[in-house]
């Protein structure tokens, strides 16, 4: 039997603009999440640059779930 693949419900998809400083894409993600109920979870692209990003979140304790695709 094969297992269907995963649904994920996304409720908010943004890309920033080239050149914006990583800490001024945390600030803005925890602005977005400040809209959003309690429990939303953060999913980042860890691929290319979105490594950096990820680890400031991590640093700073917000709980975020990693997404390296194949």
């Amino acid at each position: 039997m094969i297992t269907p693949p995963p649904i994920f419900q996304v409720g908010h998809l943004e890309r920033v603009p080239l050149g914006t400083p990583y800490p001024g894409i945390v600030a803005h993600v925890r602005r977005l999440l400040g809209k959003f109920p309690a429990r939303t979870e953060l999913v980042i692209d860890v691929t290319g640059v979105g490594k950096p990003v990820f680890e400031m979140f991590t640093y700073s304790r917000r709980t975020v779930n990693r997404h390296c695709p194949r």
